[in-house]
């Protein structure tokens, strides 16, 4: 934490409340999170719909955004963070066009309406 808060190349914000969430995160281009046991984060569908690249650890369960080539699943380390951001420089243009853009806004419809993630939790819960 302190390395991060104390560089000179990344611009730590700390923690982003509700208002206009979606116009706050809009201004960045990466959401980096190193989180290694959260299963299923409504943080990483929030990034996703501001159309940051994510870059996520490798044991959490999002596979489906590597498929997709929504974002990148690493290990954690320096070596495979700068392999990532240096993939992200080489394909910003596409990383960052309009046609992900609907892509994303497509898959989060499909896949992660209300409606849905409130199915993907009752069943977790075993609620029903």
């Amino acid at each position: 934490n302190n390395k991060i808060k104390n560089s000179k190349n990344i611009n730590y914000k700390g923690k982003i409340n509700q208002k206009n969430l979606n116009q706050k995160l809009s201004r960045y281009d990466i959401f980096l999170h190193p989180s290694m046991s959260e299963n299923f984060g409504l943080v990483i569908l929030e990034a996703l719909k501001a159309n940051l690249y994510l870059i996520l650890n490798k044991n959490l369960p999002w596979e489906i955004l590597k498929k997709k080539e929504l974002g990148s699943l690493i290990n954690f380390d320096k070596k495979n963070l700068i392999l990532v951001i240096n993939k992200i420089n080489r394909n910003k243009k596409t990383i960052f066009s309009k046609k992900r853009r609907k892509k994303i806004d497509k898959f989060l419809i499909q896949n992660y309406n209300w409606k849905k993630i409130a199915e993907k939790y009752i069943k977790e819960l075993d609620i029903v």
